[in-house]
């Protein structure tokens, strides 16, 4: 699988995005140092929301992480056919049975994009049958 990155939807840095406009606000009318310390975090998080892959998938691995970044999770699948997109929903087929990775929080472009390169990656490689 060539390497895919599956970035959040935009509309969720809109929050921390609000936070920062209004803590900068906050800063020009009471020149408070806490406001525009507050405002340059909550800004710093927005760049790294809206830049920091959701789901990468390269190889034989799929790494996700939480919409708020705290928990990752790596996945290891055999073939492009362990792969599948319902939906929202990636399914990856791993030794230790199916994982279901949500995609409710993820671009719709890149995951769309994510779809069409498994079903590309999935023409191409031979299907195996396991004894």
């Amino acid at each position: 699988m060539p390497l895919i990155r599956v970035t959040l939807t935009p509309f969720l840095a809109a929050l921390p995005f609000l936070a920062s406009a209004l803590n900068l606000y906050l800063f020009f009318v009471g020149w408070e140092p806490v406001s525009l310390l507050l405002a340059i975090a909550f800004g710093c998080y927005t760049y790294v929301l809206l830049k920091r892959a959701h789901v990468l998938v390269q190889g034989n691995l799929v790494y996700s992480r939480s919409g708020l970044g705290f928990s990752v999770t790596l996945l290891r699948f055999a073939s492009p056919h362990d792969l599948q997109i319902d939906g929202r929903t990636l399914w990856v087929q791993t030794s230790e049975g199916r994982k279901r990775i949500s995609g409710t929080a993820a671009n719709s472009r890149h995951w769309r994009l994510l779809g069409e390169a498994i079903a590309e990656a999935q023409a191409a490689a031979p299907r195996t049958v396991s004894a």
